[in-house]
Order: C-alpha cells, then structure tokens, then sequence
C-alpha cells in the first residue's frame, strides 16, 4: 500500500478527528510498518485501544484481546507483533512459545489485570475449591479499598 492510498483511507475515517499532517505522518509510517511486516514475516495484532491513525492501516487482525489471541495461536507467521497490553502479549507467548512475540510499548498496561496478584488467586482457590478449569465467571470480591473484580475459571 503506497502513502497516498494510505493517506485516503485515514483521511475517510478520522479526518475529524485526527489534523492533516498527523494523518500524512501517520500514513507515511504505516507504509513502513507494512513493509517491514512482510520483510521479517511478522504478524501485527491490533487491539480496539490502539492509536487509531495505525489501527486502520497496519494490524492483520483487530478485535478484542480474545480473538486476537486465537488468531495468534493460528499463526505461521515468524514474528506476532501485539499492538494492545502486556497481558495479551504474555498470552500470544503462551500459545506460541517458539515464536517472537513483541509489544511496541512496554508501559502497555491494564489496570485491572494489574490489580490482580498470585496471592490473590491462592486465596480465591481456598475460598472457591474447584474453581480451575472450564469457563470464565467474574467474582465480586470485598478488599481493602472496595470491591476488586476477579476473574477465575469455573
């Protein structure tokens, strides 16, 4: 995809929003971004929190962090760029131990998943027995501070 191209389709969807030279920056570093994609034989996720002048030009895939691990799992690709937070990096490593999996900001966080400690999921396990395997259920928990939501496998 050349600038110009690039530059029309960033200009159809958030020329409102986005200023002129930002979106000629932008579409400029998309088309490098994409060239360097194919040249490495990388894959670019996109989450819906991405800077959107790029979210519409550069990932393969965009959507929720579920999807966009099921998608890195599928993979052939060498390289899994993952444009969200750290968690959903670390979960794209998981499901693709042997490949390289990126991050393009390491202060990518989530505050919910940062709230979460290993303690806390020890204490949960005592509290609800049995609750590893199967499906995702959100459990309201009282903590110092107000209610912390916890998600645990049912």
């Amino acid at each position: 995809m050349n600038v110009r191209r690039n530059v029309s389709i960033h200009e159809a969807k958030l020329e409102k929003v986005v200023p002129d030279v930002e979106l000629r920056i932008k579409a400029e570093l998309a088309v490098e971004i994409n060239r360097l994609k194919k040249e490495k034989n990388a894959m670019i996720l996109g989450h819906n929190s991405m800077e959107p002048a790029l979210y519409y030009s550069i990932p393969d895939f965009v959507g929720d962090s579920l999807e966009l691990s099921r998608k890195a799992a599928q993979t052939d690709k060498d390289i899994i760029i993952f444009c969200g937070v750290q968690f959903m990096a670390e979960t794209a490593k998981i499901l693709n131990p042997k490949k390289t999996v990126l991050i393009p900001s390491s202060k990518a966080g989530c505050s919910l998943a940062s709230s979460i400690t290993a303690e806390d999921v020890r204490a949960l396990k005592t509290e609800i027995p049995g609750c590893a395997g199967g499906h995702v259920r959100e459990h309201l928990r009282r903590c110092k501070g107000g209610v912390r939501y916890l998600l645990y496998l049912r």
